[in-house]
């Protein structure tokens, strides 16, 4: 969540905030990352208005759509899939099949 902000800092500086951005954010699914990183994923996109790599955000859809595992989020995790999916929506853009598409 740091990167968001900090993105005024992106040009004119060795680091490459988009490249960062993607490049760990894919990594999400792979490292069985807490359910709460997925929520912070899409807050940190809207911020810097990064889109959601394919990949993390069918990850993404599947965590939040399977109710067998709701019983095991914790508050972290719901608050902050929340508080993604409300700034993706302000964005206007919202993760794959989350909307119903």
């Amino acid at each position: 969540m740091g990167l968001s902000r900090i993105g005024h800092l992106a040009t004119g500086h060795e680091f490459d905030l988009p490249e960062t951005f993607r490049t760990n954010v894919a990594l999400v699914p792979k490292l069985n990352s807490p359910k709460y990183v997925y929520g912070m994923a899409l807050w940190v996109a809207a911020e810097l208005g990064f889109d959601i790599p394919t990949d993390t955000a069918q990850s993404n859809d599947s965590v939040v759509e399977n109710r067998k595992h709701w019983k095991a989020f914790r508050a972290q995790d719901l608050g902050l899939i929340l508080i993604g999916c409300v700034e993706q929506a302000r964005r206007g853009s919202w993760p794959m099949g989350i909307d119903g598409s």
